[in-house]
C-alpha cells in the first residue's frame, strides 16, 4: 500500500486531499485550461454531459477515468450539471508559481442551485431562495435567501397542521435548494432539490453565534428573533452553508428580516395550483396566469417583485392603500406613466449587478452595464413631480447614485473587452501608471504597425506580410516565388509549403517591447479593476435602495397600465366584514376569449353575517369560473391592485 502511494504522481495526491473534503460534490479540478473531473466524477460528468470519458496515468502502472471541460466554457456544464441534482466543486490554481514542483490548489465556492451566481443561469423574473428549515414537534423555523440579491428573510411557523402549513410557504417562495438537518423526517411535506447537512450545524447555540458574528451584533432582539429558537437555527444554518459553498456571499447578507405569515394571506398549494397564479395548471407556463395578465413591468427587478406581491396578497389595509395610492398617481397620468416607463426599460439588472460586484465575481461587462443603468437615473427622477415625491412615501429613498457614476465614467473604457484577459478596460486619463506604460509602448506598436509597407517598399515584394501567432510572436512571411529576393539580414523561423517565416533583430527587440508592455497592462487593470469594484461596494446599500425603489416604481407603473388597458376599477379595501363586488369579470378567462366572444360579467355579494352561497346550474355552465373570479378579485385587492369590476368593496 505505502509502495503504491509512493508511486503517485503529486497532482494525484494533491487531488485525493482536496477530494477528500467535498466527498458529495463533483471536483473541478483546474489543469491549465481545462476543469477535470477523476475516478466516480468522471463517469458521472460524463454520462450527464455526454462528453469523452478518457483515462489518465496518476502513477506507475495506475490509470483512472478523466473527462474535463474548458474553463472558459464552464457556464453552460454547471447548467446541466445542477439540474441533474448534483454539486460541483470549483478548485482553482492558486498564485503564478508551483511550491515544490506543484502549484497549491484549493475549492473556492461549491456551487449547488440555492447559491448560483451565475447570470446564464438564473432566472431573470424570480428570486433564486436558498431555503432552510427545521422542524421539532408542531413548530418549524423557515429561513431563506437570495445571494444575488441580498434579501435574507426568517419565520417561524406553529399549529396542528405544521406540515400542511410548511408546504404552504415553501410553495410560495419556490426555492432552488432546501437545506435540512440530517435524519429530518421531511416526509412529503415539499417536493423540491433537498440537501440534508449535518444536524450539529443546526444547534441553537452556534447558530446564535454565528448570526451575532455575521452581524456584528451583541443580541439578537433587534432582528425580532426573540425567542423564536427555530428561526434562529435556520437562518443559522444557511450562513453556515453560504460561509462552506460561497464564501463571499456573506457579504451581501447585510440584514436579517423578521416576518409573519399573519402580515399576507396564507395560500396553501392547491389554492396557489388552482388559482394558476403564476403559472398554468397544463403546461407550467407563466402565459395564461394571473402574473402572465398582470406582468407589463420592464426591468428585471420589477419582474422579481410583482411576483412577489401575487404570492403574498396583504392583511393590513394601511399598507394596501398605499399600494393603491401609487397605482391611482400613475393611472391618473397616462403621460408620465409612458415616459416613466420608457426610462426605465434600458436599466439593467442593478440589483445583482451591485451583489456581483461585492461577491468579487463582476466581469467588466458587469460594470459597463451599471454604469449605463445609473446613467439613466437622472432621467427617471427628472420625471417625477414633487407631489409624487411627497405622496409616495418610497421615493424619498431614492437616490441618483452620482457618485458611483462619476467613477465609473471616468475609470472605464467606453466599451472594454469581456475579460481582464484583453487590455483595454481602463479609460485613458484615469491612471497616470497605465497611461504611461501605454505611451511608452505606443512607438514599438507604431514601428511594428508600419513595419509591412516599410519592409514591402525596402524588398520589392509586394505579397509580403506581417503577422503574429502564439508560438512565434511577430514575423515576416514572403512566398517561396519570391524566396530570392530576401534580404541578407532576414532569419529563416519557420517553414511553410508555399512561404518561409522570418524575423530580424531588430523586429524582435519591438516585439518584446510591445509584449511585456502588454502583460504590465493587464496586471495594472486588474489591479486597477478590483479598486473600482471595491469602491462601488462602498455605495452597496445606497445602490440597492436604489434598485428597490425602481422596482416599486416599475411595478406601480405596470399596475397602472394594466388597470387602463384591460378596464380596471380601484377597489375599496376595508377593515369591515363584507365582500360587494358588481360586474366582476376573471381577469385571465376575459383576456383568452376570442372570435367576438364576450365574457359576461357576475355579481358577488355577501350580506351581513353570510359566509356560505350556493352556485348552481349544469355542467360547463362556468360555476367554477366564477368561484376562482371572485377569488382573484380579492387577491387582486389584497396586493394592492385595481380589479376587472364595476364597483368592488372587499373586507
Amino acid at each position: 500500500m505505502a509502495k503504491a502511494k509512493d508511486s503517485m504522481s503529486p497532482v494525484r495526491r494533491q487531488y485525493l486531499e482536496i477530494k477528500r473534503e467535498y466527498p458529495d460534490a463533483i471536483l473541478f479540478f483546474r489543469l491549465g485550461d481545462f476543469y477535470e473531473t477523476f475516478d466516480e466524477d468522471a463517469i458521472i460528468t460524463s454520462e450527464v454531459l455526454d462528453i469523452v470519458l478518457t483515462e489518465r496515468s496518476v502513477g506507475k502502472g495506475q490509470r483512472v477515468p478523466m473527462a474535463g471541460i474548458p474553463y472558459h466554457a464552464a457556464e453552460n456544464y454547471l447548467a446541466r450539471l445542477i439540474e441533474s441534482g448534483h454539486h460541483v466543486a470549483i478548485c482553482e490554481q492558486i498564485g503564478d508559481q508551483p511550491v515544490k514542483g506543484i502549484f497549491p490548489r484549493k475549492v473556492v465556492r461549491v456551487v449547488t442551485p440555492g447559491t448560483i451566481t451565475e447570470p446564464g443561469l438564473l432566472p431573470g423574473d424570480a428570486n433564486n431562495y436558498l431555503v432552510a428549515v427545521v422542524i421539532e414537534d408542531q413548530k418549524a423555523g423557515v429561513a431563506y435567501a437570495d445571494i444575488t440579491t441580498g434579501e435574507f428573510a426568517v419565520t417561524e411557523l406553529a399549529g396542528a397542521d405544521i406540515r400542511g402549513a410548511l408546504r404552504a410557504e415553501i410553495t410560495r417562495l419556490r426555492p432552488a435548494e432546501i437545506l435540512i438537518p440530517e435524519k429530518l423526517d421531511f416526509g412529503n411535506a415539499v417536493a423540491g432539490h433537498v440537501t440534508s447537512w449535518p444536524a450539529w450545524r443546526f444547534e441553537p447555540g452556534r447558530c446564535e453565534e454565528i448570526l451575532l458574528g455575521q452581524f456584528e451584533a451583541g443580541a439578537l432582539d433587534g432582528f425580532g428573533l426573540r425567542g423564536k429558537i427555530l428561526a434562529i437555527r435556520a437562518a443559522g444554518g444557511i450562513v453556515q452553508y453560504l460561509g462552506e459553498t460561497q464564501q463571499s456571499a456573506l457579504e451581501l447578507l447585510q440584514g436579517l428580516s423578521t416576518y409573519s405569515l399573519s402580515e399576507f394571506m396564507t395560500l396553501d398549494s392547491a389554492t396557489r395550483r388552482n388559482l394558476e397564479l403564476a403559472e398554468t395548471l397544463r403546461g407550467g407556463q407563466v402565459k395564461g396566469s394571473l402574473l402572465g395578465v398582470l406582468d407589463r413591468t420592464v426591468t428585471p427587478m420589477g419582474k422579481r417583485l410583482i411576483r412577489q406581491w401575487v404570492s403574498k396578497p396583504l392583511l393590513n389595509v394601511e399598507e394596501i392603500a398605499l399600494r393603491q395610492q401609487g397605482v391611482q398617481f400613475f393611472y391618473d397620468d397616462g403621460l408620465l406613466r409612458s415616459e416613466l416607463r420608457t426610462a426605465l426599460k434600458p436599466l439593467g439588472d442593478i440589483e445583482r449587478l451591485t451583489n456581483r460586484v461585492i461577491s468579487g465575481t463582476a466581469l467588466p461587462r458587469d460594470l459597463t452595464s451599471l454604469r449605463n443603468s445609473l446613467s439613466k437615473l437622472p432621467i427617471v427622477s427628472g420625471l417625477l413631480p414633487v407631489e409624487a415625491v411627497h405622496g409616495l412615501e418610497f421615493l424619498q429613498k431614492y437616490d441618483d447614485c452620482a457618485e458611483v457614476l462619476q467613477l465609473l465614467e471616468s475609470a472605464l473604457a467606453e466599451d472594454p473587452p469581456a475579460t481582464l484577459q484583453n487590455p483595454g478596460v481602463i479609460r485613458e486619463g484615469f491612471s497616470p501608471e497605465l497611461d504611461g506604460v501605454m505611451k511608452s509602448s505606443s512607438h514599438a506598436r507604431e514601428w511594428i504597425a508600419n513595419l509591412e509597407s516599410v519592409e514591402r517598399k525596402r524588398t520589392g515584394i509586394k505579397s509580403l506580410k506581417v503577422g503574429y501567432n502564439k508560438v512565434f510572436g511577430y514575423y515576416i512571411e514572403v512566398t517561396k516565388a519570391n524566396a530570392g529576393e530576401v534580404p541578407g539580414d532576414y532569419i529563416r523561423k519557420q517553414t511553410l509549403v508555399n512561404a518561409e517565416r522570418y524575423i530580424t533583430p531588430e523586429m524582435k527587440e519591438y516585439e518584446a517591447l510591445v509584449l511585456n508592455a502588454e502583460e504590465r497592462l493587464r496586471e495594472i487593470e486588474r489591479r486597477l479593476f478590483a479598486q473600482i469594484c471595491e469602491r462601488v461596494a462602498d455605495h452597496a446599500q445606497q445602490l440597492l435602495s436604489a434598485a428597490r425603489v425602481l422596482a416599486m416604481l416599475d411595478v406601480l407603473a405596470c399596475l397602472a397600465e394594466t388597470a387602463s388597458v384591460n378596464g380596471y376599477i380601484r377597489p375599496e379595501v376595508v377593515a369591515e366584514d363584507v365582500l360587494d363586488i358588481r360586474d366582476g369579470r376573471h381577469p385571465v378567462v376575459e383576456l383568452a376569449l376570442s372570435g367576438g366572444n364576450r365574457y359576461v360579467p357576475n355579481d358577488v355579494v355577501f350580506e351581513q353575517g353570510e359566509r356560505i352561497r350556493i352556485i348552481t346550474g349544469p355542467n360547463m355552465s362556468g360555476k367554477s369560473t366564477a368561484l376562482r373570479q371572485a377569488a382573484l378579485i380579492v387577491l387582486l385587492a389584497q396586493m394592492g391592485s385595481f380589479v376587472p369590476a364595476r364597483s368592488a368593496t372587499i373586507g
